[in-house]
């Protein structure tokens, strides 16, 4: 089944927000209509794609927060999770990345913090919500940053893991590394859903900035040096990375600190990533 790029954002939006309900804590099934008003899709193209999706066998419900949109298994057979691990986390020998901890994982969890009313770091109690049960598309992958630099080097690497074959093919490679919203004049400032775990923020206010279908993408140099076609995305924890395809470099900063888009946090890692093009 050929699909276009805006096809494929409208398959994105049905597997993010199908599983917004379990974010949220609300175990109200999410429908269509609704998925299409917060994304503003035309809900009758939504439709049509979750037809067409449904028609190939590749998701079995349009309702609920863990009902439909396993595209990876129900086309694999296989949980995300295993699928992730024989083709991408195994090759790249990311071993201490997965979805559920371990004891000995479970010890070695980093302490999150945050900031009291005068700005100094206090503990922060926060656990992914389903305690890791549910692998979802969209987060809940625990690991390190050194697991983190071997998935960046492989995007670096044109596809290429460590040994053997390439583990992206070319389309998928194009896909996650070019933009698929050129005409966008950038994505700006970011809204969060959850204003109480995240801020507003805006990586690089003024410049064109777009989405690929993994990354956020400059389309102009940005401040730090890296240059146009660059890529970059974040975690919750402010933990932020970037890829320059041009110059062959790319980094992780990673605090455990809440909430996302801590000043401070995003200072550094802008200066962080400055010293490379010193």
């Amino acid at each position: 089944m050929q699909l276009s790029t805006r096809a494929r954002y409208a398959i994105i939006a049905l597997t993010d927000l199908a599983r917004a309900t379990e974010l949220s804590g609300d175990a109200r099934p999410v429908s269509l209509s609704e998925i299409a008003e917060r994304q503003g899709i035309s809900p009758a193209y939504l439709e049509q794609i979750f037809l067409r999706l449904r028609r190939a066998g590749l998701v079995r419900s349009a309702r609920g927060a863990q009902g439909g949109y396993l595209l990876i298994e129900a086309a694999s057979g296989q949980s995300l999770g295993a699928y992730l691990e024989a083709r991408l986390l195994g090759p790249l020998g990311m071993t201490e990345t997965g979805f559920h901890l371990t004891p000995e994982r479970r010890a070695r969890l980093a302490q999150l913090f945050a900031r009291d009313e005068k700005g100094e770091l206090v503990p922060a109690h926060f656990t992914l919500p389903g305690g890791g049960e549910f692998e979802r598309g969209g987060g809940g992958l625990y690991g390190t940053v050194g697991d983190y630099l071997a998935f960046i080097r492989m995007i670096l690497n044109e596809g290429r893991g460590p040994d053997g074959p390439p583990l992206l093919g070319p389309a998928s490679l194009a896909g996650m590394t070019q933009s698929a919203t050129p005409g966008l004049s950038g994505v700006g400032r970011l809204i969060p859903a959850h204003p109480g775990l995240s801020r507003d923020v805006d990586f690089f206010p003024g410049l064109r900035t777009g989405w690929s279908l993994a990354f956020l993408v400059n389309e102009d140099p940005a401040p730090t040096g890296r240059p146009a076609g660059g890529l970059m995305w974040a975690g919750l924890a402010n933990t932020y990375y970037w890829i320059d395809l041009v110059n062959g470099i790319g980094g992780v900063f990673a605090t455990q600190l809440l909430p996302f888009g801590d000043e401070k946090a995003l200072g550094l890692f802008h200066a962080f990533e400055r010293a490379f093009y010193v």
